[in-house]
């Protein structure tokens, strides 16, 4: 479900934050919980990288949530667009296909606390900063024909050499291309954004490290 998970965070304040459960992360007053990681965790609302540690799975998860947080943020600062119940019902279609079916998908979010319900906002939270990012850094990425033209005969083709496969005209494949280099600048740019806002912000991280 990628970051879309982090909707669900309550970003309580440390003054009303539970003694009971153990601070994992504060970002700008907001507490991240361990109990909010495990949660994400058994719900598998961010999926484990092949051969990844349990050690380095939470840290991933605590990093992402703190992310999320950030993001979240510095969109609502700009306003946040409405979101259509199509675009959500999409996601929610595309998730249940993961699990089989959405009885299966709802059964096991059910055992963590998300019902349907929370699971659409939290859908909805994340396509609004989905659509925030791509407003503001798509029309700075620019792929021109060269470049493509390189990929294609460089680490492309090569790729698919490898694996035994077919490498198809230049043609057929140019704009999968183009969209493949867009899509790894504009994750380019994002990383730099996120890494300025974790400089700017004050976080604190008391566990998982």
């Amino acid at each position: 479900m990628l970051a879309l998970a982090f909707g669900l965070l309550g970003g309580t304040t440390i003054a009303h934050a539970e003694i009971i459960d153990r601070i994992a992360a504060v970002v700008d007053g907001a507490v991240i919980t361990t109990s909010d990681v495990e949660r994400l965790i058994r719900a598998d609302l961010v999926r484990r990288l092949e051969n990844e540690s349990d050690a380095d799975y939470r840290r991933r998860v605590l990093g992402t949530a703190i992310n999320f947080i950030l993001q979240r943020r510095d969109a609502e600062r700009f306003g946040l667009r409405d979101v259509l119940d199509e675009d959500v019902d999409l996601r929610v279609e595309r998730l249940a296909r993961a699990d089989g079916s959405k009885e299966r998908m709802f059964e096991r979010l059910a055992a963590v606390g998300i019902d349907e319900a929370e699971l659409r906002r939290i859908i909805e939270q994340r396509i609004q900063v989905e659509t925030y990012i791509e407003e503001r850094f798509a029309p700075l990425i620019f792929v021109s024909l060269d470049e493509i033209e390189r990929y294609y005969q460089g680490a492309w083709s090569q790729e698919r050499r490898d694996r035994g496969e077919p490498v198809p005209p230049l043609a057929d494949v140019r704009e999968q291309l183009r969209e493949s280099l867009r899509a790894e600048r504009l994750g380019q740019e994002v990383g730099r954004w996120t890494e300025q806002l974790r400089n700017r912000a004050n976080v604190d991280i008391y566990a998982f490290q």
